[in-house]
């Protein structure tokens, strides 16, 4: 349906987010519940904080999306 209507789709999104210098964390507790590594994202350029690392930045962050 993305394709239909030319919508770019999830990895091409997160490349273009990339390219324009958004940066991408994740919570390591998020990582060991869904039992995931950085070797299992399409993210490039991930990081993985500690919960409250996490935290703390995403209080002084403008935008927080959680999956």
């Amino acid at each position: 349906m993305l394709k239909k209507k030319n919508i770019p789709n999830l990895e091409e999104l997160i490349h273009s987010a990339d390219d324009l210098g958004v940066k991408f964390y994740i919570c390591q507790i998020c990582c060991d519940a869904l039992g995931l590594s950085v070797d299992d994202l399409i993210v490039p350029n991930v990081e993985i904080k500690g919960v409250s690392t996490y935290m703390k930045d995403t209080m002084d962050a403008h935008v927080n999306l959680i999956f």
